[in-house]
């Protein structure tokens, strides 16, 4: 976030957040990669995907990091990008509802989600 400054500090080299983001290779279906970051174009996202449905989303338009602590077998990222795109894009685009509002009705989606997933995945 940033280009990589905190409160005035530059953190990371000038260049680096530039440089990791840039499209490296594009997967279609707005899904590029970076140099280790996963571009979502359409969106304006970035985010770095770890094991276990660990992730970091980027927003840097709105000034947000959504990150993700799980610990799920699966590391699909499309449950957490819906969660951006239905209810934390649209709360921060309206302010009409309190982001915290937004937030808090997210999780209980994320684990319904999750759940239904999972489910389906061990009817397989």
């Amino acid at each position: 976030m940033n280009n990589g400054t905190w409160d005035g500090v530059q953190i990371l080299p000038e260049n680096w957040v530039e440089d990791t983001t840039s499209l490296y290779w594009n997967l279609g279906n707005d899904l590029a990669y970076g140099k280790l970051w996963w571009l979502h174009p359409s969106l304006g996202i970035y985010h770095a995907w770890g094991r276990h449905g660990q992730h970091i989303f980027v927003i840097p338009e709105h000034n947000i990091i959504v990150a993700v602590t799980a610990s799920l077998s699966v590391s699909d990222p499309e449950p957490y990008l819906y969660v951006i795109q239905q209810y934390i894009l649209p709360a921060v685009e309206n302010v009409a509802l309190p982001l915290i509002y937004i937030i808090g009705m997210s999780i209980p989606i994320i684990c319904i989600m999750i759940i239904l997933r999972l489910k389906r995945r061990n009817n397989h």
